[in-house]
């Protein structure tokens, strides 16, 4: 069964702030993290240590330094996906069970 749940409560439960992740330039981590994005179909962006420094000027990175900017991310509100999940499970006339494994 499909349960809907208002668009507000949806909006509510994540919020996009967008993420960097840092490493040695050309790094597996970096290479990785670019695949998955890639796979998944979201636009990431690579930034080099310039870029790095010219956007983040709070921050200090060296020429062997670069990022993967994913415009996407953002955090997940365990209240508000708690909340979501209630109203989901309230709308399904309790179809949701517990199982003991």
């Amino acid at each position: 069964m499909h349960v809907s749940v208002r668009p507000s409560v949806c909006l509510s439960v994540h919020s996009k702030t967008g993420l960097v992740s840092v490493d040695k330039a050309g790094s597996a981590e970096l290479r990785d993290i670019a695949t998955s994005l890639g796979r998944a179909g979201v636009q990431y962006e690579t930034l080099s240590a310039p870029t790095l420094r010219s956007r983040y000027p709070c921050l200090s990175f060296d020429d062997s330094f670069g990022a993967v900017f994913d415009p996407t991310a953002g955090i997940l509100r365990a209240d508000k996906c708690l909340a979501a999940f209630q109203v989901q499970y309230d709308r399904s006339e309790n179809a949701y069970r517990c199982l003991r494994i």
